[in-house]
């Protein structure tokens, strides 16, 4: 259980009902937790329906306040824009549970760095790991706790569903000063399909140069690998021969036109490219809207360019 002090609210419905014992038991819990924070809560009635009065003392401005629905406040956690000498806040949360804490200037930060803020991973489950700062005793990291040890922690088994998580990590020292942080993690199916990019012509784009370079972008999201000898490209239907440097997560395929018969003429081009991961997965990503009638769409990344003299 996370020893930082904190204002419980519980209602009976799910719209909030303060009645007088409810009041008694937040000033109550209150009370006992001061002895031990650096930041003594206080709760009181809003003068509209359903608002929240919160007050603190003591600590060193600026403050930070966290509503969330868990008391390690690592679930759906909000923070309220606060006035660098702010001490009181009127609010209107929602739900029948939400614990409140504010942490002052002085509250270590605690930063996942490994897996980084805006990676992609194709595991259910994570090891957490990072930096915090001097005086954090735990770490929470959506609601798993770790103890810091010589200023990192490492919090394994930490759950991700399909699609974009929030690594919400609290910092709480024993005399319960406390720091939130967030950063976003993308789990992926685990076999996805490369990400090709077709950089230059962009598309739509007119271009003077009748033997332009064509540069396509491979990236590999899953640590798959990318299988560069399923890489194909075609010019107006024409297969080419593309050049690729890089590595099996990041790779670039380039061509220029050499031969006087692939010369472009005037009019519209098509370029199409497609590959493969080292799994199999074909890139099959959202074709792009054909911004002219000869702009065809027949593979999975396909740009069209006008040609110019």
């Amino acid at each position: 259980m996370i020893h930082s002090p904190h204002i419980l609210l519980r209602a009976a419905s799910s719209r909030w009902s303060l009645v007088r014992a409810t009041t008694t038991m937040v000033l109550m819990m209150a009370a006992s937790k001061a002895s031990v924070a650096q930041i003594a809560l206080t709760v009181q009635h809003g003068t509209a329906a359903n608002d929240i009065v919160l007050s603190w003392t003591g600590g060193t401005a600026p403050y930070h306040l966290y509503m969330s629905q868990s008391p390690d406040l690592t679930v759906d956690v909000i923070a309220p824009a606060l006035a660098p000498s702010q001490t009181s806040i009127t609010v209107n949360p929602q739900g029948n549970l939400v614990f409140f804490n504010v942490g002052d200037a002085s509250a270590p930060l605690a930063w996942v760095t490994n897996p980084a803020d805006g990676s992609y991973v194709s595991t259910g489950g994570v090891t957490a790991s990072g930096t915090v700062g001097a005086g954090a005793t735990s770490v929470y990291v959506n609601r798993k706790q770790a103890i810091p040890s010589g200023g990192s922690f490492s919090v394994p088994g930490v759950l991700l569903t399909l699609g974009d998580n929030t690594l919400t990590t609290a910092a709480v020292t024993a005399t319960g000063n406390i720091a939130v942080t967030t950063c976003g993690v993308t789990r992926i199916s685990g076999n996805s399909p490369p990400m090709i990019d077709i950089l230059a012509p962009s598309d739509g784009s007119e271009i003077a140069d009748v033997t332009p370079n064509f540069i396509v972008h491979l990236e590999d999201f899953d640590t798959n690998g990318l299988d560069f000898s399923t890489f194909r490209a075609r010019l107006d239907g024409k297969n080419r021969i593309f050049t690729i440097s890089g590595t099996t997560a990041n790779a670039t395929a380039t061509w220029q036109v050499s031969d006087p018969a692939d010369t472009l003429t005037p009019g519209g081009h098509v370029l199409q490219s497609q590959s493969k991961m080292l799994t199999g997965s074909r890139s099959r990503l959202p074709l792009r809207s054909a911004l002219q009638d000869h702009y065809l769409l027949p593979f999975p990344q396909t740009k069209g360019f006008r040609s110019r003299r």
